[in-house]
């Protein structure tokens, strides 16, 4: 397969063989500076997610413009994105599974990774994975704030997660994850930033209490590309995870001007 798509370097487009996914590369510039440049106004701090792009070399260039590391999905991808020399890589969801725990373990002991827990099993495997190899996790608690896919329902369960990661051997709590994701669709604008800050009071709500029980949230990561504006402008949210706007499909473009 690769044979047979090599021979169309270097060819006009209406000369390629399809299919193809082609990426205007000065638009995938632009995007990133015009979303470098939006973030230098902002209190948080862009950690763009991968998982849409799955790419070492655009990933790069976002943190060539300014982003403090990068996000993924799977420890696969992680894995890829740090030893291709993004040195500070976020798992934005949950590590479960004996294989997928001994991968991250063991590449841990030579990269920096944060994952995301929601579960006390969770943390015990893999703080035993960790402890293991002789390796290290920083770790997030993540918070359901209206998704309904993962995290802690309460403050209550936050503090009781963040006492018992305290007592496990090579994790380190850093803060919580709150992704507002089904905010993302709302396409009235109005609508859109009231449900957005009701899932960071949310956040709010836990990161307080938290706070109250001894546990400072150094971190606090949120938000994608079509509430960065909202959430990014937040005080209490340090992070955002936005990262289609790399290549800015029309749902995203209309519901955040300026992008190419």
């Amino acid at each position: 397969m690769r044979s047979s798509y090599q021979s169309s370097l270097g060819k006009k487009r209406r000369e390629l063989v399809t299919p193809a996914l082609i990426l205007d590369l000065n638009v995938a510039r632009r995007n990133i500076e015009f979303m470098a440049s939006r973030m230098k106004s902002m209190h948080a701090k862009l950690r763009p997610h991968i998982k849409v792009q799955k790419n070492v070399e655009l990933a790069k260039m976002q943190v060539e413009a300014g982003a403090i590391g990068v996000c993924t999905a799977t420890v696969w991808e992680a894995i890829v994105m740090s030893a291709g020399g993004i040195k500070d890589v976020l798992i934005a969801n949950e590590v479960v599974g004996r294989e997928k725990i001994a991968t991250l373990a063991e590449a841990a002991k030579s990269c920096h990774f944060t994952v995301t827990v929601d579960d006390t099993n969770n943390a015990n495997d893999l703080s035993r994975a960790v402890s293991k190899t002789g390796s290290k996790l920083d770790v997030l608690i993540e918070i359901d704030v209206g998704m309904g896919r993962g995290g802690v329902r309460s403050a209550n369960e936050a503090v009781a997660l963040a006492q018992h990661l305290k007592t496990l051997p090579g994790l380190t709590f850093r803060g919580v994850q709150g992704y507002e994701g089904h905010c993302m669709l709302e396409p009235n604008r109005d609508e859109r930033i009231r449900k957005a800050h009701e899932a960071m009071d949310c956040v709010g709500r836990v990161v307080d209490r938290l706070a109250d029980s001894g546990f400072k949230s150094e971190i606090v990561s949120a938000g994608g590309t079509g509430t960065y504006d909202i959430t990014g402008a937040d005080p209490r949210v340090t992070e955002i995870q936005a990262g289609s706007y790399v290549f800015m499909d029309n749902f995203h473009g209309n519901l955040v001007p300026g992008f190419s």
